[in-house]
This record gives structure tokens, C-alpha cells and sequence, in this order.
């Protein structure tokens, strides 16, 4: 099968998730993002709401949706931290949006794509939160590339686990 397609008669196949189910998983995410740290203060760089809407752009494959989900769960995130409101709801919704844009392009169901999708999006969200830390609100965020590059890794591998696993959720459309 191949990763990129260029003919105009190709079918892209669409999912679509059970939207209790998605609510669900956006709520677990959130929870997890929010609890875990207190006892494991490591997990703090690990970004659990990202990767459900990674999962959703991938799968509906619809810009219009990839942005409201980005931006609902970014808008959740963003009322469940101590930061100004707004700023990883901003970075959600591009994430929502890149991820659809992309995922009508290339094979989507491939492990290494997933795993690539999810790395890149790790540092799409960080280097938006850290420029947009640095105009919109002069707080800057540490950056901090190796513990970032181990984090981005841990998300990728658990977002192919866990894309894996929502993936017998999903019925074609």
C-alpha cells in the first residue's frame, strides 16, 4: 500500500467513533493529565488529550471536526491547568486541523505514520505553546530538548498502543 497517493479516483476511508465513546476517552485523557502527575511527577510531560485528538483527526478525516474536537479538548485542558486561558486550546486546534489535513493524504493505518504523526505533533504543541508563551503572555516555558525528545517518543509509542487499541471502536462510514 502506498504512503502517499496521487491519483484523483483513490478512496480515503473515513471512520467514524461512537461519540459517547470519544467523550469518554477526552474525559479519561483529561483526568489521567491531571491526576497522574501527583503521585508519578514524571508523567507531567506526557500529553494524554493530545493523542485523542491525534487519534480523531486520523480517523474522521473531517477538518471541520478535527478543529471543534482540537479545540474542545484544548479549551478543557486549558480550564483544568494554572496557565492563561486559551493557549493549549489554540494549540489543540491546530493540532486538530494538521492532523486531518494530513490524514487525507497518506496512509493513516500504518504503525510508522502513527508513531511519526504523534512525534511531530508532540513538537508541534510544544513549539506552539513555547512561541506563544513567549509574544502573547512574556512567561517564557524551559526548554528542556532531552527530557522533550524522551517525552515525545514515550507519547508516540503510546499513542500506536493506544490507536491500536481504539481502533476496534471505529466503524466505516
Amino acid at each position: 500500500m502506498a504512503l502517499y497517493s496521487s491519483t484523483r479516483d483513490s478512496k480515503v476511508e473515513i471512520y467514524r467513533v461512537n461519540p459517547i465513546i470519544l467523550c469518554l476517552l477526552a474525559i479519561f485523557a483529561l483526568a489521567l493529565q491531571s491526576y497522574l502527575p501527583i503521585p508519578l511527577p514524571s508523567t507531567r510531560y506526557l500529553d494524554f488529550p493530545l493523542l485523542v485528538v491525534v487519534y480523531y483527526g486520523l480517523t474522521r478525516r473531517n477538518a471541520i471536526s478535527g478543529l471543534l474536537v482540537g479545540s474542545i479538548v484544548g479549551i478543557a485542558q486549558d480550564a483544568l491547568t494554572r496557565g492563561p486561558l486559551g493557549m493549549i486550546g489554540i494549540v489543540k486546534t491546530v493540532i486538530g486541523y494538521v492532523t486531518t489535513f494530513l490524514s487525507v493524504r497518506f496512509d493513516v493505518d500504518s504503525r510508522g505514520f502513527r508513531f511519526t504523526i504523534s512525534f511531530v505533533s508532540y513538537w508541534l504543541s510544544y513549539l506552539l505553546l513555547v512561541l506563544m508563551s513567549l509574544l502573547l503572555v512574556h512567561s517564557p516555558i524551559p526548554v528542556e530538548i532531552g527530557v522533550r525528545l524522551l517525552a515525545s517518543i514515550v507519547n508516540s509509542v503510546i499513542g500506536v498502543l493506544l490507536f491500536s487499541l481504539l481502533d476496534r471502536f471505529r466503524r466505516q462510514t
